[in-house]
């Protein structure tokens, strides 16, 4: 019994609750791993960084229950975009999402990126504090091939980056 909660708890450990997909925690352990497996084998990794466009909007125009719903749904359409068993969607935090592409270039990391802009636009969920009138999502991109002495966070960080200009441009992309 000890061992089979201990195994329940190390699953609820690396989950987020609201979306039941995995957490930043998890993130952390798979990036740090495909980094120096990356660095050891020479190949790219790319990651996108992705935040839910005017969500503080929506939870005050339709609740937080809306709003947790929005969550689960805009998650659940970033899994159905995952093509590899090695490719991971996290929660980030809030309304961010961060998706851990290994093994992917630049084209494959934008070609994933269009296909989460059509499944989310594809959601039609309605938001009328959008100037679209729906939900949409801004994303960074971000890639590199690592190195032993580079940082992994610099990856996030550059994507983060990104994410930000995309927002600035004009949200929606």
């Amino acid at each position: 019994e000890l061992m089979s909660a201990s195994v329940r708890l190390n699953g609820l450990s690396v989950v987020a609750p609201r979306t039941s997909i995995a957490n930043r925690r998890l993130l952390e352990m798979s990036r740090s791993r495909e980094w120096n497996w990356h660095a050891s084998a020479g190949l790219y990794m790319s990651v996108l960084m992705i935040d839910i466009d005017w969500f503080k909007s929506l939870n005050d125009t339709y609740g937080h229950l809306a709003g947790d719903d929005c969550l689960r749904r805009v998650a659940s359409a970033l899994e159905s975009v995952l093509r590899r068993p090695t490719d991971l969607v996290t929660r980030y935090g809030g309304e961010e999402f961060c998706i851990l592409l290994p093994m992917t270039e630049r084209d494959g990391a934008i070609c994933t990126g269009k296909r989460v802009l059509q499944v989310i636009r594809g959601l039609e969920i309605l938001h009328q504090g959008s100037p679209l009138g729906r939900v949409t999502v801004s994303m960074g991109i971000s890639g590199c091939r690592p190195e032993r002495t580079d940082r992994c966070n610099d990856l996030l960080r550059s994507a983060d980056k990104a994410l930000y200009d995309a927002k600035t441009a004009g949200k929606n992309r």
